[in-house]
């Protein structure tokens, strides 16, 4: 089975400033499911999780990442943003913990692998998610607030494999790892930012923005019109 969405207009980025970020290598499809988001509208990752071309920025350390999330099951792991398949050296993935809720990073090029918060993300609320990886710490934030701190160390079992940037969705292989809920806000940057409130406000597009996603407009994001969301 094949499912994505190719992002257009709901991409931002620096170099879009100058000329829109062209997005190839996707068959159009149909639209994308949006929904009532934290600010405007959110993408409903459960009916339609989108994927991207990847880019070589978006693997390299310092990084942060910054959405929001409305994560309505538990049961199951939830992802939220991730980069390349799982089986790369360079894959990171947001995700929150299967039976848990619990906001975790998953870095299969790093030990350890798994960093875990104690925060909750996965209660049907809306919630504040981010992350920062200057290379050798992660830290995991909620709300705002420091939720977990790791360090890290680069591991040499796994090759890196450049794959898509993803949002509501990992590959793993031949298969697909999903997402319950709502995404919204998105904002992936080339630096590792100051988080110490939780955001009053629509994330801002600045020179350190590798990409900004709202889910604001749906006009010219196309998806396949053969995924099916999973029960």
């Amino acid at each position: 089975m094949t499912w994505f969405i190719a992002l257009s207009v709901c991409l931002v980025s620096v170099a879009s400033i100058q000329a829109q970020q062209s997005v190839t290598g996707l068959v159009p499809g149909s639209l994308p499911t949006l929904a009532e988001g934290r600010f405007r509208k959110a993408l409903d990752a459960t009916a339609t999780p989108v994927m991207m071309d990847g880019e070589t920025a978006y693997r390299q350390p310092p990084l942060t990442l910054e959405c929001w999330v409305k994560l309505s099951s538990a049961r199951q792991i939830n992802v939220i943003v991730s980069c390349d398949p799982r089986q790369s050296s360079q894959h990171w993935c947001l995700q929150s913990q299967s039976g848990t809720g619990k906001i975790e990073l998953y870095l299969p090029g790093y030990s350890p692998q798994y960093i875990s918060g104690d925060a909750v993300l996965a209660d049907g609320k809306w919630h504040a998610a981010a992350f920062t990886f200057d290379g050798t710490r992660v830290k995991l934030f909620v709300d705002g607030a420091l939720t977990a701190e790791r360090e890290v160390v680069r591991q040499g079992k796994l090759s890196p494999k450049p794959g898509y940037l993803c949002i509501g969705m990992a590959i793993d292989g031949n298969a697909r790892i999903g997402c319950h809920g709502l995404i919204d806000d998105v904002r992936l940057s080339r630096t590792v930012r100051e988080i110490r409130q939780k955001p009053e406000a629509p994330a801002l597009l600045d020179p350190l923005t590798l990409g900004l996603w709202t889910f604001d407009q749906v006009d010219q994001l196309a998806g396949d019109p053969a995924w099916t969301p999973r029960p």
